[in-house]
């Protein structure tokens, strides 16, 4: 997992208005949320989406941001039923008990000049943890578009099936949000 550690106090200016400042709601039709995990040994990797997925962006002009990304972890949907049955268990969301992944922001800075990097607390199947990820963002007519990958270890939240050594810990979660401007 990325190094969660960008102090909000250090957030620019100059990151906000690449995330132009404003109230932003997260376009469901237009956002995606995926995952990779290697299966048998690296020979696979297992790929899958959540077909629910809702959230809002707050960023002020001063840089400082909050909201929140929500998944739904009952619409993962990998193309395999059973797998789908099986990823909705205790064994990895626990979708009964613990309905959505929540990815709540806290902050953004620049990195290397262009870069931009959002920290915020991440929130699977009840386990929270610090996250930053690294953040590509574009702006035009009203629109909002960010896209962020990053590393997770599943253990981390919980997810410890893995017979044989079947399944690799690290999954990769790619989420592509597509935001529109909320009218003040």
């Amino acid at each position: 997992m990325s190094d969660p550690s960008i102090d909000p106090a250090a957030t620019s200016a100059a990151a906000a208005t690449a995330l132009a400042a404003g109230e932003w709601t997260l376009d469901p039709h237009n956002s995606r949320a995926e995952f990779a995990v290697k299966h048998f040994w690296g020979l696979v990797t297992v790929r899958g989406h959540f077909n629910e997925i809702a959230g809002e962006l707050s960023i002020d002009p001063a840089g400082a941001v909050a909201g929140e990304l929500r998944i739904d972890a009952a619409s993962v949907d990998t193309g395999n039923k059973q797998r789908d049955k099986h990823l909705r268990s205790a064994d990895f969301f626990g979708a009964e008990e613990h309905p959505q992944v929540v990815f709540k922001p806290s902050a953004v800075r620049r990195v290397d000049g262009s870069g931009l990097e959002m920290a915020g607390r991440l929130t699977i199947a009840g386990h929270e943890e610090p996250l930053t990820l690294s953040l590509d963002a574009s702006h035009s007519a009203a629109v909002l578009t960010l896209r962020a990958t990053t590393v997770v270890d599943r253990r981390v939240f919980g997810m410890n099936w893995r017979p044989l050594g079947i399944a690799h810990n690290d999954a990769t979660l790619t989420v592509e949000a597509q935001l529109r401007q909320t009218a003040s």
